[in-house]
């Protein structure tokens, strides 16, 4: 089956040659199908999409449930079908490989051809550069602009191929939880929000050893049990808070031992209090 390549979005501020990004909100479902793309895409997650089917390349569907800060990356010219169960807001970058066959001996032969597609990669520094190029649009064009994107860009390019591929070809994945281990365990955190989620707790419903869960859960995740259950209690916290929970009662139903440890978290999360959730376009 021939798969159709898009190209950057008409919408796509362009920043350099080779460099587009958009800052955009897609609806739920299943968007554009099975495609490609001529350019190398990153994803990064203003808002959580909630239960997706994310598939890259190899035809292995993965159902994860990412949230806002994670980060997404797919070579050119690789297969690509993401099915979302709501609504979400990200960035994308769009990345030409020219840019990068230019720039690759100068850089010691980076190839993002040879890196894997990564899902639910936490990395906060291609979170902070993707951002910055996103705010870059709607500035008054300044000199040096393109240059600053243009290295930006490259500089990314450059972090993508020492961390997630060797010289040779991507790195052999360390071990990790199946998609199916993931799925059981959010679907165990999500409703069991109110109730102690100890790591022995976690380890017992994929039936692992409490040392080889945690390890094998991080690699999986991106982020240790703990943050990955404090994530899930804010992100439903905040969804109570919106449809007018009472700041306390909400706290305990999602497992928070008190207001000010609710309030905490919010903070850490979102910048902002509990009752300032409430408030219109939060």
């Amino acid at each position: 089956m021939h798969d159709e390549t898009l190209p950057p979005p008409a919408a796509a501020a362009r920043l350099a040659d080779g460099v587009a990004v958009i800052r955009a909100t897609r609806p739920a479902g299943e968007g554009f199908g099975r495609h490609t793309h001529d350019y190398h895409s990153v994803t990064v997650l203003l808002s959580s999409p909630g239960s997706s089917v994310w598939c890259y390349g190899d035809g292995k569907s993965r159902s994860v449930r990412p949230a806002a800060g994670d980060v997404f990356f797919c070579p050119a010219n690789v297969p690509t079908a993401v099915r979302t169960e709501k609504a979400f807001e990200s960035i994308l970058l769009c990345l030409s490989p020219a840019l990068f066959g230019r720039a690759a001996d100068a850089a010691g032969g980076v190839n993002l051809g040879a890196v894997a597609p990564a899902v639910m990669r936490k990395d906060s520094f291609i979170q902070r550069v993707v951002t910055t190029l996103a705010e870059e649009v709607g500035r008054e064009r300044r000199s040096g602009g393109e240059l600053f994107a243009a290295s930006l860009a490259t500089a990314l390019g450059v972090h993508l191929g020492r961390e997630y591929a060797g010289p040779s070809g991507p790195r052999k994945p360390s071990a990790r939880l199946s998609d199916d281990e993931m799925a059981r365990l959010d679907r165990h955190i999500t409703h069991h929000l109110d109730a102690p989620l100890t790591l022995d707790a976690l380890a017992s419903v994929v039936g692992r050893s409490r040392f080889h869960f945690a390890r094998l859960f991080k690699a999986s995740a991106g982020v240790t049990p703990h943050q990955y259950v404090v994530r899930r209690r804010v992100e439903r916290a905040r969804e109570l808070l919106r449809a007018g929970g009472v700041i306390a009662e909400v706290a305990a139903a999602v497992g928070f031992a008190s207001q000010s440890h609710l309030t905490l978290h919010v903070r850490r999360a979102f910048g902002c209090t509990p009752g300032q959730l409430v408030g219109p376009g939060s």
